[in-house]
């Protein structure tokens, strides 16, 4: 049984950024199903309830049975960017996220937008993923926050599929009417092959001031914040080339020595967030220091990074109309 229960832990891992990875993970998975079978063992316990600091209940299932054997659905597990991102928002507090519309891209567990629902007075807040498997977790979470149903909801969007983008056109258009976002966040979605997808998936949703109506009111432009844990492998800085030619620009939230702050599970916001300010990447050099050697504050354990993005010239739909992301 110890065999088998490493065997778990090690599946449980999150996959680096290789197709060939993930099928060898998968495949481990597989195995255990098996080893389970012949022990006579129905099931492995789910990753437990975890209680954040903020106070927020986020349900986990295990990503090995989330997706009921079609493969592993890791959005179903809390990831430490999430939680840095949760922490750094309810640091900001309801001044900065009251009455905002918010709409979560990837959301997985969906802790951000969780807290932004409950504790910071969000007027609405849009919680989405590619994977409908996670839809009985996040509801599950809702209900245990006593989140009023009209103030959240869940929609599938496909980062492969513009046509399951939440739009904001004219009627006379056949893309989908929507009410415009005032933030989107999203938390560790980043994994290679990803950067483009989720570039234009970004940018579909950041429209420029006249898409909103707002063309004399350049406080109204929507922005985004992301947050990414540092990894080698991580497709961040082809994320920054496709995303600016898509029309957006970026800052990185840093303290005064110039090093990226975050939180986690028991650091207080205060020591983690105060003082920090988002300082802009205009080089081309910024851009490959945070991407391939960025230093870290002393309580950001988990090496996160939280970035703003910003539309500064393009539009939201000439971004969707991209078919083929190849060409960005």
């Amino acid at each position: 049984m110890v065999g088998i229960s490493c065997l778990y832990r090690y599946c449980n891992k999150r996959p680096t950024c290789t197709s060939s990875a993930t099928t060898i993970i998968t495949n481990r998975v597989f195995a255990v199903r098996k080893l389970h079978q012949a022990a006579n063992i129905d099931s492995i316990p789910p990753p437990p309830t975890i209680i954040t600091d903020e106070g927020i209940m986020v349900h986990q299932a295990d990503p090995s049975t989330t997706g009921n054997g079609l493969g592993l659905v890791w959005g179903s597990v809390l990831w430490p960017s999430g939680v840095s991102l949760a922490k750094y928002l309810s640091w900001r507090g309801c001044g900065f996220i009251r009455s905002k519309r918010i709409l979560e891209l990837g959301c997985g567990t969906g802790i951000v937008g969780l807290t932004l629902a409950k504790n910071l007075q969000a007027q609405h807040v849009t919680l989405t993923d590619s994977e409908s498997a996670l839809w009985p977790v996040l509801r599950r979470s809702i209900d245990a926050n006593h989140i009023p149903q009209d103030s959240v909801s869940i929609h599938e969007l496909d980062w492969r599929d513009p046509s399951t983008f939440l739009l904001t056109t004219n009627k006379s258009n056949t893309q989908q009417q929507r009410q415009p976002v005032d933030l989107v966040v999203a938390a560790d979605v980043l994994y290679s092959g990803m950067d483009k997808l989720f570039a234009r998936a970004l940018a579909a949703h950041l429209p420029s001031l006249s898409e909103t109506g707002n063309d004399d009111d350049a406080t109204n432009t929507a922005e985004a914040i992301i947050a990414c844990p540092y990894r080698s492998d991580s497709p961040l800085m082809g994320f920054f080339e496709a995303s600016m030619r898509l029309g957006l620009e970026f800052d990185r939230l840093e303290n005064n020595q110039g090093q990226a702050v975050g939180s986690y599970h028991g650091v207080d916001c205060a020591s983690a967030f105060d003082g920090s300010q988002f300082v802009p990447l205009e080089t081309k050099h910024q851009l490959q220091h945070v991407a391939g050697q960025p230093t870290f504050s002393s309580v950001n354990v988990k090496q996160v990074q939280i970035f703003r993005a910003r539309r500064v010239h393009g539009t939201a739909t000439e971004a969707a109309s991209i078919r083929r992301v190849g060409r960005i």
